[in-house]
Order: structure tokens, then sequence, then C-alpha cells
């Protein structure tokens, strides 16, 4: 299954940046690095609330580093203001032309390229807690169309030793899940707990005859394992499916802890609601086990990205291109656990639809989400303060390529804040453009001033 890429041509909205700039790789060196803060077993990443005020900084799109190939980013991860990782490639076998994947570095003053062996394409990129410059990326290597099981889904531990960058890639990964020996086709989406305990998600098949089955694999230090998710039998038989997980295609994951996690994908079919499963905490006698939740909501599309702040309290995003963005909120001490969220302001030009692809989220209940038509949306903790129901707001869109008259929104697929919410990335693009890197900075300007861009382009 291959994401769906969309382009429009539309009236111009065109945000002036004329203070920012990336220079190639031949810049100055980069600053020295602050460790990224270990993880706990409650928060991943051990984050701190924002500091004041808890509004959005300023975001704009910078240029891509020089060189870089018409690949759209695909993953972005960003633990400090001088660590952050985005990664992309070929949108299918069909556009690669022989092209690797894309990784980039960011060290605080710019994005440069980091050598890997992958061939077509990285889909995600997850940080190692506690551990600064190095990151795992998992995507998929298909060889050329057609050739199914000869390079399958795959993960690449890459990191920055201040000589040569580089990404290794993992020979080990199955290449079929047993004891079904389903392919391993892509992995979508990546958590790790630490350098040697990490889980990855995906699916296979998805290509006649076969249908789309989901993948779910664990590496520790012993190596890997997967989870047996019995194939979806086509919807032609009349033979009675039994399964004790959907047999899906996953998009992402988030381990709290070893005991402690979330997955979410597709539904059975585009209109359905996309699946949520959930990995219950291990206990002395049984080991940790994934189940199937159900939210008791109503929504349309698959569901793509996923963050809890705590065992008590996440978002899931996802949504089709022909509906509105489709955003839920668990929360433990509610009732009902699950909700949906609005959006209270998307711009015209999109048609208030706008499929979501990733999300972010601090303690304090503020994060950001990113889509298709270059959408940011940022849920602000003011309202709560002040007694009001939160609601995600647009507060960015990426005019790829801005004139008098029309202008291209590439979707944007990552975004990644830091622990303290002053700095963050998103990145996306086209198959036919360079990737997209887009910055938000906070602090810079008083919190009114911050808010403007936004109420310029969205009255």
């Amino acid at each position: 299954m291959k994401r769906f890429r969309l382009l429009r041509v539309i009236a111009s909205i065109v945000l002036a940046v004329s203070f920012l700039g990336l220079t190639s790789a031949s810049a100055a060196p980069s600053p020295p690095r602050a460790p990224v803060a270990p993880r706990g077993t409650a928060a991943p990443r051990g984050r701190a609330a924002p500091a004041s005020p808890k509004a959005t900084g300023f975001w704009a799109n910078i240029p891509a580093p020089t060189g870089a190939p018409e690949r759209p980013l695909f993953g972005v991860a960003t633990a400090a203001s001088n660590d952050a990782w985005a990664v992309g490639g070929a949108i299918s076998a069909t556009v690669a032309m022989g092209s690797a994947a894309q990784v980039y570095h960011w060290n605080g003053t710019l994005w440069s390229a980091v050598t890997n062996t992958t061939y077509l394409t990285l889909e995600h990129v997850a940080l190692i807690p506690g551990v600064a410059d190095q990151a795992i990326a998992v995507g998929q290597n298909e060889a050329y169309i057609g050739e199914q099981g000869s390079f399958p889904g795959l993960v690449e531990t890459c990191e920055v030793t201040g000589t040569i960058d580089h990404c290794t890639r993992d020979s080990t990964v199955p290449a079929t899940v047993n004891p079904t020996q389903d392919q391993v086709k892509e992995l979508d989406g990546a958590s790790a707990l630490s350098a040697t305990d990490y889980w990855a998600v995906g699916g296979g098949g998805g290509y006649a005859p076969y249908p789309e089955y989901g993948v779910i694999l664990h590496h520790t230090a012993s190596g890997w394992t997967s989870v047996s998710l019995s194939q979806t039998l086509p919807v032609t038989t009349s033979i009675p499916a039994t399964v004790t997980l959907p047999s899906v295609h996953y998009w992402g994951v988030q381990m709290l802890s070893d005991g402690e996690g979330w997955a979410v994908g597709d539904g059975q079919n585009s209109s359905a609601p996309g699946t949520i499963i959930h990995y219950t905490p291990a206990t002395a006698a049984v080991s940790g086990t994934w189940s199937l939740v159900k939210t008791g909501l109503t929504f349309s599309g698959p569901l793509h990205a996923v963050w809890f702040t705590s065992p008590l309290e996440g978002w899931v995003v996802g949504g089709n291109i022909s509906t509105h963005p489709v955003i839920l909120h668990y929360k433990a001490s509610a009732t009902p656990q699950w909700s949906t969220e609005g959006v209270s302001s998307l711009p015209l030009a999109v048609n208030g639809e706008t499929q979501l692809w990733a999300v972010d989220m601090l303690p304090d209940g503020s994060g950001y989400a990113a889509g298709n038509d270059g959408q940011v949306l940022y849920r602000s903790t003011i309202d709560a303060s002040e007694g009001i129901s939160p609601t995600w707001s647009s507060v960015f869109t990426d005019c790829g390529s801005p004139s008098s008259n029309t202008c291209t929104y590439p979707p944007l697929y990552g975004v990644s804040v830091t622990p303290d919410g002053k700095k963050g990335w998103a990145g996306g693009g086209n198959y036919d453009d360079v990737p997209r890197f887009d910055e938000m900075t906070m602090g810079t300007l008083g919190p009114y001033w911050q808010w403007l861009p936004t109420l310029e382009k969205n009255p």
C-alpha cells in the first residue's frame, strides 16, 4: 500500500520569509550537542512542559540542502535544537529512477545528507532515548516493480559521528512473519525504548491476488520477534475469518515502556474507521499482548500516527482526502475515554479537507499535527485554561511554488518538536520537487507577534 500523494493548484497564499536560509553542507562545523533526555516509563523522551507563552512559534519554509534530489520527506524527529532527523525517498518504484532513499541531519546550523544503503524509501525515523545524534529509520527497499519478497521492509541505524555520517542496515530484519510466512513488504512506523529495544510496524500483501495484512516486529538484544496476525480473507470468501487482531496495514506505533504501547493503521477499506491496538502491560505470569481497541466513535478513514504523553492521555490522527481531519483524544479520567477533537480553522484553499499523517504532543496538552495540503495544525492549552474546549487551528500552510497567481501545497508527512516546545520541524514534499523543510522557532518574537502570520492568513 502506497501513500496517496496530493497536488493542488490554488489561489496564492504567500508567506514572505526573508530572514531564514539554509546553506550547503560545506558551512561552518556544527556546535557541541546536548545529550537527549532519557525516556521515562510514562512519558516518552522525558519531556518537560513548554515554557510560557503556551503558543506556537513562528513557522517558515527554508531551502533544502544544496543538491537535494526531488524526493519528499516522510519522517521527522527532533531531539534538540541542534539534533534533528528527516528521512524520505521515492514514492514508489515507478518514480525511484535508481536513486537512494534520503536521510538528513540537522546540527543546529544546517541540514546535511547522511549516507544510507536503501534503494527506495525510508518512511519513518525514531529517536533513541538518551542517545544524541543517533536514530532508527524504517522503510522499504524493493529492487524493481514486481519483485516481491527479495527486498523486504528494512531498518537502518543512523548516526552522526563527527567524521563520516552514515546509516547501517540491519540485515537480520525478518523477510516473512512466522508462522504464516507472510512477507514483510514495508515498515512505516517505529518506536525505540533503547538502542536495542524497539518496535516497527507496517504491512505486506496488497497486490493481486493477495490481500493486505499487518506486520508488527519487536527487536531486543536477542534479535527480532514478530506478532502473528491472521491474514485478511478476500471479501468474496464465504469462510468466516478467525483473527486475534485486525489484519490491516499499520502506519504508526509508540511504546511508552516495555509493557505499554499503541499502534494505529487502516480499516478494512478506505472509508472504514481506522484501527487502534494497545499493548497491555506484562504481569509476572503473562507477557505483554496486543489487543484491539474499540473507541465507540464514528469517523472515516485510516489512522496514521499516535502520540501518548502518558498511559493516561494521548492523541491519534488520520483521515482520508474526502473528509475533515480525524483527531481522536484519549483521556483515562474522562467519560467516555475516547472523544473526537475538531479543527477550528483550515484555509479555504483546502476546502476544509486535510488528511493528517503525523502528530507530536507535549505533556501540557499542546501539540502539532501535519498533513496533506502543507498543513500544520496546532492545539493550544490556552483554551483549556480559559474554560474552552481545546480545538486545533491551522498555523502554517507550506506554499511549495509561490507565484503571482498560483501556488502548490505539497503534503507534509512528518512533524516533531523539542521537549521544551521551542523548536520544531515539519517535512514533506512531492516526488517531482525538492524536499520541504519547515522550521518552527519560539521566543524570537513576543507571544502576540508570533500569532500574526496565522491571523493574517486565516482571519
